[in-house]
């Protein structure tokens, strides 16, 4: 998949959670249905279902897009010199 795809690809499961949260909570409002969650309704039941795969995938979506890569920034190579007779000093001791 090219890299300019990948931003996009991420934050589609955080876009399909949302829109189906809204669209589940849009369709009770609209169906005329007791907006309290009954156990004895069968429609009640799929909108707990709908709205509990929405939140995974809501949750998925946030995941996925605080978890991206970064280029690693290069550094030059350098750092203290060491004197080689006083490491073998050292080693040596232990």
């Amino acid at each position: 998949v090219s890299s300019q795809w990948t931003p996009i690809l991420r934050a589609m499961p955080l876009y399909a959670g949302a829109t189906g949260a809204i669209l589940t909570v849009a369709h009770r409002a609209v169906s005329g249905l007791a907006p309290v969650a009954d156990a004895a309704s069968a429609q009640s039941r799929a909108d707990v279902l709908c709205l509990a795969m929405a939140a995974a995938l809501a949750l998925t979506g946030l995941s996925w897009k605080s978890t991206s890569t970064r280029i690693p920034e290069s550094e030059e190579p350098g750092g203290a010199q060491v004197d080689a007779p006083w490491c073998a000093e050292e080693l040596s001791r232990n």
